[in-house]
């Protein structure tokens, strides 16, 4: 994932909300998201590249998500996919502090990378960094993390925020039903807005390049790169949970949103 946006304990029918954008080359092949053959208790895209995942939940809440810090300077080609952490989460039954542990203990071996991960049943949720300072319980209140350390106030990052803030009181006054809701969502993750340059961090890939990454949703198709999949996740006060993911590819020809690649959607409830 490249943005992931969340508010816990911030909308008083669904106590988790995320919304998130995968960003990706185009050519890595990816599986939608679908309930797992090996894992059938895991809900998730998986990279077939890899083998690894970007988000996932389980049906007795486990959930966790992955974004990379870009430091293109910084690369090892040969570090193990950061993909199999999440993986790790969510195929094997660690507790929160021993996975904590984990990423303590292996954070070199990675390119760097951010991760969410904790139990959405419990409403916990934990981030950690390999260029962070350990790991971090997660405050109520709304987030949003993208290529840098979490709530760091990049644009997508900040904007990210006040609209998804603005979609959830949004949807308290009007008593969206979570289809809707999900739907307003959705239509949040495709704002392809960019800043002034004045607002564009610094992350050494060049002015051009941090403006085609700077917006929430990104469409490069000459660098055939692009958001491949924006996914929606609500919580409500029962546990029931709501899952949609929308998948995207960029047109060559027309520069244009080809949406035939489709919409998933899945619902469930958390089991102890």
């Amino acid at each position: 994932m490249c943005l992931i946006l969340f508010a816990l304990q911030a909308h008083p029918n669904y106590p988790v909300v995320i919304a998130a954008n995968r960003d990706e080359f185009i050519k890595r092949p990816a599986h939608k998201a679908h309930w797992w053959a090996y894992f059938p208790d895991v809900l998730g895209g998986i990279d077939l590249e890899a083998g690894g995942t970007w988000l996932g939940v389980t049906r007795t809440g486990r959930f966790t998500a992955l974004t990379n810090v870009r430091d293109l300077k910084n690369i090892n080609p040969d570090a193990p996919s950061r993909g199999e952490l999440t993986y790790k989460f969510l195929t094997q039954q660690s507790t929160e502090d021993q996975f904590g542990g984990l990423l303590e203990r292996r954070k070199a071996l990675y390119n760097g990378f951010n991760i969410l991960w904790g139990n959405l049943a419990k409403r916990e949720l934990f981030w950690f960094s390999n260029y962070g300072q350990g790991e971090k319980r997660i405050a109520d209140g709304v987030h949003g993390l993208s290529n840098a350390l979490l709530d760091t106030p990049w644009y997508k990052v900040e904007e990210g925020k006040a609209r998804l803030q603005a979609v959830l009181e949004a949807s308290i006054q009007e008593q969206l039903s979570p289809k809707e809701l999900t739907s307003s969502l959705l239509a949040m993750l495709q704002d392809r807005t960019r800043p002034d340059d004045s607002r564009l961090p610094d992350t050494g890939v060049g002015i051009e390049w941090e403006r085609q990454l700077s917006s929430l949703f990104i469409h490069a198709p000459e660098r055939e790169y692009g958001t491949r999949c924006s996914t929606v996740l609500l919580v409500d006060k029962d546990n029931n949970v709501h899952f949609t993911e929308s998948r995207f590819t960029p047109s060559f020809e027309h520069g244009a949103l080809d949406t035939a690649l489709g919409q998933s959607s899945f619902t469930f409830s958390f089991v102890e």
